[in-house]
């Protein structure tokens, strides 16, 4: 029997319909996202860029993607253009100005530097046509009010007002020379961690990178928060040609001051003690930004500094041993995730390992103190079962938990069903 022509439109319009829902709340829907920064993702020379370019990546090859960032001169700007291109509809790059701090004296100092009329209206003609507004960092959290009627979220790397309290434990960070450096440095934590608290809860969502961070910002605001961790492209970082005999590793951006602090415990305190124990030890320090103060206590110690590797695989396949002597930090270090990757293995303090499922014993070794610090690197040297079971469990553990397509991926769905949930409340 022949079927009538309206009998095949039917068919055609539900299968059409089925279609039209299935794409709308299917992770694949292509969204428009806006991601604002205060520092360029490029280049990856620190975690907290290795961690934005790899958003950049995956969100800008499956949706359709903005970026606005700060930037520096315009060769500089050029250059990061034509790196964002291929993963972004638009991007908006602004040269950073120098601080204004008349105008919004009572903000904190980091984000003073982040808030400036030029992106202000750059960012204000965008309009609010997006489907999510992320803002990397409290930094830039005073670009919310711009984007009211969009699903905003905050990303954090760090707990900031944190990092800056353990500043003025220690004493060290000083960025102004008319007030003394605890003065100053207790101030600015005060100040941020006011600014925080009434700005967390202002967002749709909040993202923190480990579970101790989430903790801690959920005892100051009752809001959603999701934990969306750190990671390392396992299929890019393969494990090196291992050397137990080679170099002990330190590698990081040396302009960030909780390794500038890491670098100057370890020649202080821990290096001391490994000499004494073992005279014939090889050091080395990779990365960049190397201040010219590290570099000099460096080379009166015999230890080698290495600029702007090219890849940190061809520093690690000379090296036996990666070290994490961190006093001062929040978030999750990637350069753990990186050695772990490379299959080399790592002695931390346990702030330095802190918000990692990483296990004394199996995935790394953790010491706190110089003495048992400097053993547990002379025994991943001396003990081939036990540096063999690290290298194994660390690599399997970045593989399982901390590989940037499962994360980015997960994190991509949590997404689309908050988006779609905003739209259903919406239309109701």
């Amino acid at each position: 029997m022949k079927k009538p022509l309206n009998y095949f439109k039917s068919i055609i319009n539900t299968l059409a319909g089925k279609l039209f829902f299935l794409n709308k709340n299917s992770s694949h829907r292509k969204l428009k996202i806006l991601m604002i920064l205060p520092y360029p993702p490029y280049p990856v020379y620190t975690g907290g860029a290795v961690r934005v370019f790899q958003k950049i990546k995956y969100f800008g090859s499956r949706h359709h993607l903005t970026v606005a960032s700060f930037c520096g001169p315009k060769r500089m700007k050029e250059q990061l253009d034509k790196i964002l291109k291929p993963y972004c509809k638009k991007t908006i790059l602004v040269k950073r100005e120098k601080a204004d701090m008349d105008t919004h004296a009572g903000l904190p100092y980091i984000v003073l530097r982040s808030t400036t009329g030029k992106m202000w209206e750059a960012l204000k003609k965008l309009g609010e046509n997006f489907d999510i507004v992320m803002i990397d960092r409290i930094n830039s959290a005073m670009y919310l009010e711009l984007f009211n009627s969009c699903y905003t979220i905050l990303e954090e790397h760090n707990i900031e007002s944190r990092i800056l309290k353990q500043y003025a434990d220690h004493n060290i960070y000083k960025p102004m020379e008319d007030v003394s450096e605890n003065e100053y440095d207790i101030k600015q934590a005060n100040l941020l961690q006011a600014f925080e608290t009434q700005h967390w809860p202002l967002f749709n969502l909040r993202t923190t990178v480990s579970e101790i961070d989430r903790d801690l910002m959920l005892s100051r605001c009752g809001s959603e928060i999701l934990v969306v961790n750190n990671g390392i492209d396992t299929d890019e970082v393969q494990p090196v040609e291992y050397d137990c005999n080679g170099k002990i590793l330190y590698m990081g951006n040396m302009s960030y001051r909780p390794n500038i602090e890491a670098v100057k415990y370890f020649m202080n305190s821990i290096h001391p003690v490994l000499i004494r124990k073992d005279p014939g030890l090889a050091f080395c320090i990779a990365g960049v930004n190397i201040t010219a103060q590290v570099r000099e206590q460096a080379e009166s110690l015999n230890i080698e500094c290495i600029e702007s590797p090219q890849d940190m695989s061809d520093v690690a396949q000379k090296c036996s041993v990666t070290i994490v002597p961190l006093q001062i930090g929040s978030g999750t270090r990637i350069k753990i995730l990186h050695a772990m990757a490379m299959g080399l293995p790592v002695v931390s303090t346990s702030l330095g390992c802190e918000g990692l499922s990483a296990t004394d014993g199996e995935h790394l070794l953790v010491r706190n103190d110089p003495e048992s610090f400097a053993d547990g690197v002379l025994k991943i040297r001396s003990d081939e079962e036990l540096r063999n079971r690290l290298r194994l469990n660390g690599r399997r553990l970045v593989k399982q938990k901390y590989n940037w397509h499962k994360i980015l991926r997960q994190y991509e769905n949590e997404l689309v069903n908050k988006v779609s949930e905003k739209s259903k409340d919406v239309n109701i």
